[in-house]
């Protein structure tokens, strides 16, 4: 099994630069403008192990995992809340996630979550 590690940074300029951006098995969460931004690759056979790899090192949005299985199980792989029920933009965005196969056996892992509903 692989060892998920978490690395914190506070902007997407020191997410980037630190080069943890192109390695798998970390999930790297920006925290930046009431933002919960956390991503992770990691190479599986099934979604859902990635899934539970990645909340593994997230307690603060453990909530979401329940919510991104079922809608999984149920074939949604992606969602969010950055557009209203007649297509106009939310003013007032708080969510997205997906759950992504790109490649043989590797996954995509992110959740974007506004910090006062996480």
């Amino acid at each position: 099994m692989a060892k998920i590690m978490r690395c914190d940074f506070s902007s997407f300029a020191a997410y980037h630069d630190s080069g943890v951006a192109v390695r798998d098995d970390i999930v790297a969460v920006v925290k930046e403008n009431s933002w919960i931004k956390a991503d992770l690759s990691t190479e599986c056979k099934r979604w859902k192990t990635a899934v539970h790899r990645f909340f593994s090192v997230l307690p603060e949005c453990a909530e979401w995992e329940d919510v991104i299985i079922e809608a999984a199980e149920s074939g949604c792989r992606k969602q969010s809340d950055f557009y209203m029920g007649d297509s106009s933009v939310n003013p007032y965005p708080g969510y997205s996630w997906e759950v992504e196969n790109i490649g043989d056996d590797l996954w995509y892992i992110h959740l974007n979550v506004k910090e006062n509903i996480a």
